[in-house]
């Protein structure tokens, strides 16, 4: 046995009055309990929400999405279209013009990202899911 067992076990498991080794070893032994107990649920917690914003994003967000470097529109769009058209992985091909937007409800403003959508939009995505209100 080696000798910070045989320190351990003089200490913890001594049959003696309650001294203040012992007591402070109490507090430290609950207050390091109590922080890992808190860390494990803090990332329960983290993990839950990661899960949860994955599975609402997943809903509109393309598997693959090709942006135009600089600018707001890509060069050579409608080349790129006929060839991943043709492509007989893709299941829907869709083009959107996405900006940012100052959005104003009485005295609230937001800024908001606004979206172009072609009508083959409500194809790719399911948008009967996401929209509350209008169409």
């Amino acid at each position: 046995m080696s000798i910070a067992w045989r320190i351990a076990r003089r200490y913890l498991l001594a049959r003696s009055l309650p001294t203040a080794v012992n007591a402070l070893t109490l507090i430290s032994v609950g207050g390091i309990a109590l922080a890992g107990a808190s860390l494990v649920l803090v990332l329960s917690v983290f993990n839950g929400f990661q899960q949860l914003i994955g599975q609402v994003f997943a809903q509109f967000d393309p598997e693959l999405r090709i942006e135009a470097v600089t600018g707001r529109y890509l060069p050579n769009a409608q080349a790129i279209r006929r060839v991943l058209q043709q492509d007989r992985n893709a299941s829907t091909v869709v083009g959107v013009l996405e900006g940012r937007a100052i959005l104003q409800y009485r005295e609230r403003q937001a800024i908001v990202r606004l979206k172009g959508v072609e009508p083959d939009f409500t194809r790719a995505i399911a948008t009967e899911q996401i929209i509350y209100t209008g169409r």
